[in-house]
């Protein structure tokens, strides 16, 4: 993760709907938060971390229990922030992401990202 990187607003919303099988709506959203949180990139737009999404989505229409993973992951990132992850400042995200490195959500999410983006 970058040392410093620009905070992300609290949740971004996606300009159109984003067609998933597996992920919920809301899910989508705090992933593609999540995303923009590990890869900072203020050029990039949502649709390019959106893509990243689509394909985790794709996994969970292939592995029934990998939707579940994800949203267990982001359940205990809110909860070990304190507080759920759309309403947490862009500094408390990256500090709970620091402190999630070491843990298979964290780095499952982060080399899917290497390999989707």
């Amino acid at each position: 993760m970058p040392p410093n990187p620009e905070p992300t607003p609290p949740f971004r919303r996606l300009p159109k709907p984003t067609n998933t099988n597996r992920l919920s709506p809301e899910l989508v959203e705090r992933l593609i938060s999540i995303y923009r949180t590990m890869f900072a990139h203020n050029a990039v737009p949502d649709e390019l971390y959106e893509h990243v999404v689509r394909k985790l989505d794709e996994q969970a229409t292939r592995d029934e229990n990998f939707s579940g993973f994800l949203s267990d992951g982001v359940e205990v990132l809110s909860r070990e922030a304190g507080s759920a992850w759309a309403a947490l400042s862009g500094e408390a995200r990256l500090q709970a992401l620091e402190r999630a490195e070491q843990n298979p959500f964290f780095q499952r999410l982060r080399s899917d990202f290497v390999l989707y983006f």
